[in-house]
């Protein structure tokens, strides 16, 4: 009571094919950091307001442990603290004018729904310094106007919401992607921004390779479902994955074990049934410089033709070994990146299933299982789901599945519901992204009430 009102402005990523895939993100951040309701308002399909008012001294400060997590969200494109708004730009500059804006030096980016498509499709553009609005701010705000990559004081942005336009000033940092040398080992969102650059030129990859934001905003959305489920004291830290094992079942070309190897997590895994993509994964870690174990596991797969000693030799071949000297200005971590070579639609080993027993097992499993156009076939996504849920039930899953095979998990739900059984799988949540939808899975598991209403319906059924 009493405080004045400090209300910041949120803008997420605008493209149809995953807006909700990134607004599922954001108000998952938002529910493991506990915040009120009214701490985070949709405005819009893509702006946020933060409001930090309703904050009791000495209460839990939900505000600034989401604010410290907004770098590693994959759709946040802005963090802005509104300084001015208003209908139109007179009213807006007149509002400025009433603030007596000061910096050394300062840029402006004018971000506007973008007139000539829906905006569903393209909300946004930026224009950098927008001439007329540029000159009359300039007459207003004290300090030196210079564009955004002379790395001024102050970067303001002008976002315009149609009926209103507001004044903000950027509060995420201004990312280097140029890995240059520092004594400073870079923070995680930095070796994020870094990885966004240097993945983008990776050795290997395929048509069917996962989108790295697409993978982050799945990883941020899981790893928020575990956390709800099995809160801990780790649960309050920016990084999502800290403390946990996180589990790839279909590697690919390691966009997700590398995310998660970023995000804190204990170990991160990798397992894929093809030995060349493994083999070529190597190349895309120690073009990021990520440090990796060096001793490759061997999982059960179906060799057909190959002999056991040429899988053995593609083994030891794909060890990974990353120099350190010749990486050392790039991305480097504490924690390590396994690789296995395993047939996701088959048992994993035993020292991986609980992480309650051991401090291996695996907790976040997140995974871009073939849909059979490109590799495998349509129903292994099926049964790779299936097989997950049986071998890690502890664990909680997020899955890129076909709209097919959604819809097959969810009518094999309500069967098995009808039919008085229990459904092995847990269908937690889901969301569409574009012609794909994250589905996040749990294994099923039957309450005490559950089971007492079950005991109660057998007997009648006796009695009848």
């Amino acid at each position: 009571a009493g405080r004045e009102k400090q209300r910041e402005l949120l803008v997420t990523r605008g493209m149809g094919r995953t807006m909700g895939l990134f607004q599922w993100e954001l108000t998952s951040l938002a529910t493991r950091v506990q915040a009120p309701a009214g701490g985070l308002v949709q405005l819009s399909s893509t702006v946020w307001m933060l409001d930090q008012v309703a904050q009791p001294a000495g209460s839990h400060n939900w505000a600034a442990e989401l604010v410290q997590a907004l770098g590693l969200q994959a759709g946040v494109r802005r963090h802005l603290q509104v300084l001015a708004w208003g209908g139109s730009h007179a009213a807006l500059l007149e509002a400025a004018q009433a603030q007596n804006l000061a910096y050394s030096t300062w840029s402006l980016t004018y971000d506007q729904l973008f007139p000539q498509a829906l905006p569903d499709h393209l909300p946004y553009h930026s224009i950098s310094s927008p001439t007329s609005l540029a000159i009359c701010l300039s007459q207003l705000i004290r300090g030196r106007f210079v564009e955004e990559f002379e790395n001024p004081d102050a970067r303001l942005v002008v976002v315009d919401l149609e009926e209103c336009l507001v004044l903000g000033l950027e509060l995420l940092p201004l990312p280097s992607t140029s890995p240059t040398p520092s004594p400073v080992a870079p923070g995680p969102q930095q070796s994020l921004c870094m990885m966004r650059s240097l993945w983008a030129s990776r050795p290997f990859s395929f048509n069917a390779s996962l989108d790295l934001s697409v993978g982050l905003a799945a990883i941020n959305i899981t790893a928020s479902a575990h956390r709800q489920q099995h809160p801990s004291s780790s649960s309050s830290s920016a990084l999502p994955l800290l403390g946990l094992n996180f589990l790839d079942p279909c590697n690919g070309s390691g966009t997700l074990p590398t995310l998660a190897h970023l995000l804190g997590a204990r170990t991160a895994w990798g397992s894929d049934v093809r030995l060349d993509f493994l083999k070529k994964t190597r190349l895309n870690h120690q073009h990021v410089g990520v440090r990796s174990q060096r001793k490759m596991i061997t999982g059960t797969v179906e060799k057909a033709a190959v002999s056991e000693s040429a899988v053995q030799e593609e083994v030891e071949e794909m060890e990974l070994e990353v120099e350190a000297e010749e990486h050392k200005e790039k991305i480097t971590t504490k924690t390590s990146i396994h690789l296995m070579y395993h047939d996701a639609k088959k048992p994993f080993p035993s020292f991986l299933v609980d992480s309650h027993q051991n401090e291996q097992g695996i907790d976040i499993i997140v995974g871009n299982p073939p849909w059979g156009k490109n590799f495998g076939h349509g129903e292994d996504t099926f049964d790779i789901a299936h097989n997950l849920v049986n071998c890690f039930p502890k664990a909680t899953i997020g899955l890129i599945v076909s709209e097919q095979t959604f819809r097959a998990l969810v009518d094999m739900h309500k069967r098995q519901v009808s039919e008085g059984r229990d459904p092995n799988i847990s269908l937690v949540n889901h969301v569409r992204c574009g012609s794909t939808v994250l589905v996040i899975l749990r294994r099923w598991i039957c309450t005490e009430i559950e089971k007492v209403s079950k005991r109660k319906l057998g007997h009648q059924h006796d009695v009848n």
